[in-house]
């Protein structure tokens, strides 16, 4: 903390100085925004922009990559087959 001398103003010291928190207002306008968007994804008001969005993934996902390589294979096994070889 700043000394102050006799006839000198004391300073304000900007790394002691007490930090107010958020208001009241603030926090409940935060509660209430948290409150609505729970709800509205609750009653499905959301789906249309949530799917629209895994839409817009999906499309963009590798459209800067380098494209796969010709060593990446499928291979299904079914009850079938494990019948069939063992």
């Amino acid at each position: 903390m700043a000394r102050s001398f006799a006839g000198a103003r004391p300073r304000l010291d900007l790394y002691t100085a007490p930090v107010k928190g958020p208001s009241r207002i603030v926090l409940i306008a935060g509660l209430l925004a948290t409150v609505a968007v729970v709800l509205a994804g609750m009653a499905g008001l959301l789906n249309r922009i949530e799917w629209w969005t895994q839409d817009q993934r999906f499309l963009h996902a590798r459209a800067s990559a380098e494209p796969m390589g010709d060593r990446v294979r499928l291979v299904a096994i079914d009850d079938r087959a494990l019948d069939t070889i063992g």
